[in-house]
């Protein structure tokens, strides 16, 4: 029995041994950040102007296909919801489905599908994925537009209006967008019931006709498939697609502000306060400073453990979450926005923490530890989010439609792990503008605007100003 066992004891003792020379004390060095492959995709144009990328993953048998349209936004007038009505009857009837038979085939084959005026995506096990194409391509080309769908899908529309209409959060964000940027611009228009009704069948026809193009458009196909099978296929589905002229876009945008002030929108049936500091930001995806800002964001108020978080809510005890977040855009400037949403008793108080903390990180460089904690984690977020198909496909539209370097993914960790304290600095000041911003609050005047009228920061008195829930200032009469 003991002649048995000696193997056994050996390979215990090496390695006891080898574990004895570990020293434990000393943190391991850390290696290399992992670069993101995507794979090289196959590109071809259609000769009406459809850009296809083609990259072939085999580790899984099933494929996703993602078509956007790269059309500039397009700007509010009396028919706001035009676009809505349209993604909404898009699908719904074909050339060669009806009644509402192309969903029962999508689910019948236990595939993924949508459609909208902004593009389609597709998802399905390789073997379905002919058929699956075929659908999506006859959605997009050949889609067919019934008054009684039309009806079915506006009257939707104008119940979920409703719905919303004494939705606190929803007014909030309503009322945001339209003070960042005005009501004309594309992203402070809204929609209500009154410009839902003025949009007709004709109105949706239209719009299809005019702003569904190949020209602006972009397919990726990702997945376990032969890429020059899928070429000829998508040639074939996608061949007749005609080309078209974009039609002119222009609008206004509100005036930067000039002065920090709170703007107030009291909404009576509110159980607790929705507060925001937004400022307008131009960023787009290939600019220098994207990625220090995101990681600047990233510290402020991009996930549960930000300083936002902390101090609103394990050290006040204001809320249960405060985040924050910017967007980027090659066509419009977008916003950076602080937020939480507080009980009454606590609204003003919350406004000033909230300043605080986007004045602490504009102005007091970020310790090492806390830098680099932050980003090990969202190199770790990073990764996990890589490996979803659809996630990729996003990677190649992004390359080509924002004008990315081809190993803008490749390099993105990398990237992340050369922003130093000084970026984050630098970004912030010119970013999280708080002279140029605005903080708006949404809830019940009878509680909170006392304590508004009289927040202070930096030893000034903040102007208050009252909005209805639409965006339009009220004069209060002395």
């Amino acid at each position: 029995m003991i002649k048995k066992n000696i193997p056994t004891l050996l390979f215990f003792f090496i390695t006891l041994f080898c574990q004895s020379q570990i020293d434990r004390t000393l943190i391991p060095k850390a290696g290399p950040p992992p670069s993101i492959e995507i794979g090289d995709p196959i590109e071809f144009e259609l000769e009406n102007g459809l850009k296809v990328l083609l990259v072939e993953n085999h580790k899984l048998p099933q494929v996703t296909a993602r078509l956007i349209l790269d059309n500039k936004p397009f700007p509010g007038d009396e028919k706001n919801g035009t676009y809505s009505m349209t993604s909404a009857l898009l699908g719904k009837e074909t050339k060669n489905f009806k009644n509402g038979k192309l969903t029962q085939k999508i689910d019948f084959l236990g595939a993924s599908f949508s459609v909208s005026a902004g593009g389609a995506f597709v998802n399905s096990l390789s073997k379905y994925f002919e058929e699956v194409l075929e659908m999506m391509a006859d959605a997009i080309i050949n889609a067919k537009f019934s008054e009684k769908e039309f009806e079915n899908e506006r009257n939707k529309i104008i119940e979920i209006i409703n719905s919303n209409s004494k939705s606190v959060t929803q007014i909030a964000r309503r009322v945001e967008r339209v003070l960042s940027f005005g009501k004309n611009h594309p992203s402070g228009k809204y929609v209500t019931e009154k410009t839902i009704n003025n949009v007709n069948l004709e109105d949706v026809r239209v719009f299809y006709k005019q702003n569904l193009m190949p020209n602006n458009a972009y397919l990726v196909i990702i997945g376990d498939f032969k890429a020059e099978e899928v070429k000829k296929l998508v040639i074939k589905l996608f061949k007749n697609w005609k080309k078209k002229t974009e039609s002119n876009k222009n609008w206004n945008s509100s005036p930067e502000p000039n002065q920090l002030k709170i703007h107030f929108v009291d909404v009576p049936n509110a159980i607790q306060s929705e507060i925001v500091f937004q400022n307008k930001i131009s960023l787009k995806m290939n600019d220098p400073d994207y990625f220090p800002v995101i990681i600047a964001n990233k510290i402020l108020g991009g996930a549960p453990e930000d300083r936002l978080e902390k101090q609103l809510r394990e050290v006040k005890g204001y809320t249960y979450s405060a985040r924050s977040s910017l967007g980027t855009s090659k066509y419009t400037k977008s916003r950076f926005r602080a937020y939480t949403s507080t009980r009454f008793q606590v609204t003003d108080s919350a406004v000033i923490v909230l300043l605080k903390e986007i004045k602490k990180i504009r102005e007091i460089p970020v310790k090492d530890e806390e830098l680099k904690n932050v980003k090990i984690k969202y190199a770790g977020n990073f990764v996990l989010n890589s490996e979803s198909p659809s996630t990729i496909a996003n990677y190649a539209l992004n390359i080509k439609t924002q004008d990315l370097p081809l190993d803008f993914y490749k390099s993105y960790l990398s990237n992340i792990e050369k922003v130093t304290k000084n970026d984050i600095l630098r970004v912030a000041k010119k970013y999280f503008n708080i002279d140029q911003g605005q903080i708006v609050v949404t809830g019940k005047g009878s509680e909170i605007k006392d304590k508004l009228k009289n927040i202070a920061f930096d030893g000034k008195l903040i102007p208050l100003e009252t909005y209805n829930q639409y965006g339009t200032k009220i004069k209060i009469s002395n």
